[in-house]
């Protein structure tokens, strides 16, 4: 029998994901939108395929399409990997509203 995962750490994640936040309160179901975004953006590839084998690949991409902010490398990575145009992204068209002066 396959045990369903209950907090973070089933899931093999890092602590160092959640270095500002009080380990015991983080819930899968609830905070998915800011466990997805850490991974997402400071996790490995072993970190990621272990919440893309939870939450799936159609709730993963919901979620970070929705994200406010994602660097320029993590955008491109999300846009191949689930064949999302960068357009689509919210992040995306937030950046193009708010242009900066520099883009280093």
């Amino acid at each position: 029998m396959i045990k369903k995962a209950t907090n973070w750490k089933d899931l093999s994640l890092s602590p160092a994901l959640f270095w500002d936040t009080d380990p015991s309160i983080i819930k899968l179901d609830t905070h998915a939108k800011t466990i997805v975004e850490r991974v997402i953006t400071h996790g490995t590839w072993t970190e990621f395929k272990s919440i893309l084998g939870y939450y799936g690949k159609d709730r993963m991409k919901e979620i970070i399409i929705n994200l406010r902010y994602l660097d320029n490398r993590t955008l491109s990575f999300c846009s191949a990997y689930f064949f999302v145009p960068k357009s689509d992204f919210r992040c995306y068209t937030m950046r193009q509203s708010n242009p900066t002066h520099w883009n280093y």
